[in-house]
């Protein structure tokens, strides 16, 4: 059909003479009275409702048809619902879901754009005979037009014309640029230097010291199996018809694949008051006031434990960070500041691993729960349920400060002989100031250990404090280490204590 309505909001000719180059707003009182004249006007009143608003210069929007190009969709639709059942989905009621609905009705893709900035879309069209033809490449562009060409934005390239043998008439690009999502969609591969026709080689082994890939051949593209396809990517439930569906999309028309393995959709996170956060309304803390006042560690941990791992929107309040705090972060640092300063008042250093284990049922119980804490973080990050760890990570340091360390007060204090050095076991029984300086190395030493473990199995939750932790046991070694970001995750140590299912009730 039609459109009456002209790229600046204004009638056109098509409209008639009444309302030719009039605004489409200004113009309802000549359609009111055009109406009246002709006695079809049933009411004339005045409604408030909610209209489309640009969210830039705060003026009214209109729907107005126009041409445009598109992606035809609807002929991978089934390579691409056979894609999606080899995704796993966190939450996992997306994959059929939420996504799986919106692939079952997907239609063909919009991808071009009437505006000034964006990528231009490559398509050259003769002015006389309307062939069209798609420009492949920087080198084919500059082949073609017949000189260099460093810049590739509109103002460079929009005024380019180049002509073909035996075709008559210049071609001129066309108008419109890329819809931003579609380099988005493009970004696995394009970013390899892949073009249409090459296909996707995944090599068995990872690139070399180098980081350097074998060179590519035609019609091939050699990719390292840790970035193509990705292992996982994350992004808000919103991107399931936006970032997630145009990778799909994308992906399957040019190689019949998924480029991800595992998706992660997160929910929104809405101001306290449950609406959407607005810098215009200012009903949320600016986020780098709220690291100074809270913490990154404190505010990573909060989103974590909320709802939004769920792919739930969840309203998000400065006092959920300081329940973070008091019941993870500040126990942690207090353990931390009990063991440094009886390390120091007891000259206790740590030592290495001897043949004399502990016989103390409180550090058998302990070394048991983190080891426990270990297990089960790697199983819920190894299937990407993260929103199970914080909850670990709080039973853990309460069980730490509020059982082992409150039950173990004694245990630290400095022994008669004032020395810490642990002795070998010996065929004799060994004498109360022998046995109290065991126990107080055991102690120091358990501590110490589990909080090393603490520290290790924390880092990609609470960087920052695990960072520190981290550092300030080392200083008790006296040793310097790399920084803990840069090491592997703990392993778990030689199996769960037998007789220890998590709890006191056999001490």
């Amino acid at each position: 059909p039609p459109c009456l309505v002209d790229g600046k909001g204004r009638f056109t000719t098509q409209a008639g003479e009444q309302l030719e180059g009039k605004y489409i707003l200004d113009a309802n009182p000549v359609i009111i009275k055009d109406l009246k004249m002709r006695s079809l006007l049933l009411s004339k009143d005045v409604i408030t409702h909610k209209y489309p608003m640009c969210p830039r210069s705060d003026t009214p929007l209109i729907y107005k048809s126009i041409s445009t190009w598109f992606v035809r969709v609807e002929g991978i639709r089934d390579t691409m619902i056979k894609a999606n059942h080899d995704i796993q989905w966190i939450p996992q009621h997306f994959k059929n879901g939420r996504f799986g609905n919106w692939l079952q009705g997907a239609r063909d893709w919009a991808i071009s754009r009437n505006r000034v900035w964006g990528t231009p879309i490559p398509l050259w069209e003769n002015d006389q005979t309307g062939d069209i033809i798609c420009v492949k490449s920087l080198e084919d562009l500059q082949e073609k037009a017949g000189i260099q060409i460093e810049d590739l934005h509109r103002d460079s390239v929009d005024s380019l014309t180049f002509r073909i043998p035996g075709i008559p008439g210049d071609f001129r690009r066309i108008s419109e640029v890329l819809d931003c999502w579609f380099e988005s969609g493009c970004m696995p591969f394009a970013q390899h230097g892949i073009s249409p026709g090459e296909s996707p080689r995944i090599l068995d082994k990872s690139p070399g010291v180098s980081g350097e890939y074998p060179e590519k051949s035609p019609g091939d593209l050699t990719l390292n199996p840790g970035i193509f396809p990705a292992d996982f990517i994350a992004e808000g439930a919103d991107q399931t018809r936006g970032w997630f569906y145009t990778l799909l999309v994308i992906c399957n028309a040019l190689f019949g694949m998924s480029p991800f393995k595992s998706v992660i959709a997160t929910g929104i996170v809405l101001a306290a008051d449950g609406r959407k956060m607005s810098k215009r309304l200012k009903n949320y803390t600016p986020p780098d006031e709220l690291l100074k006042t809270q913490g990154a560690d404190a505010i990573r941990i909060c989103l974590l434990h909320s709802s939004l791992t769920k792919g739930e929107d969840s309203a998000f309040a400065d006092k959920d960070c300081k329940q973070v705090s008091r019941r993870f972060l500040v126990p942690w640092i207090n353990a931390l500041a009990f063991l440094s300063t009886h390390a120091k008042l007891n000259s206790w250093h740590p030592h290495p691993p001897s043949r004399r284990k502990s016989s103390n049922l409180l550090d058998r119980w302990i070394r048991s729960r983190v080891n426990t804490l270990i297990s089960d973080v790697r199983r819920h990050t190894d299937s990407y349920h993260l929103n199970q760890v914080p909850q670990l990570l709080f039973d853990f340091i309460e069980q730490l400060t509020n059982t082992y360390i409150r039950l173990n007060r004694p245990r630290f204090l400095p022994s008669e002989s004032n020395t810490s050095e642990p002795s070998e076991p010996k065929s004799s029984e060994p004498n109360s100031s022998e046995s109290k300086a065991n126990d107080l190395h055991d102690a120091h030493q358990t501590l110490f250990s589990v909080l090393r473990l603490l520290s290790r199995v924390s880092a990609p939750f609470a960087p920052f404090l695990s960072e520190h932790s981290y550092q300030q046991l080392r200083k008790l070694e006296e040793i310097s280490e790399t920084p803990l970001n840069l090491r592997d995750s703990p392993e778990i140590l030689t199996g769960r204590i037998p007789g220890f299912p998590g709890d006191l009730s056999g001490i």
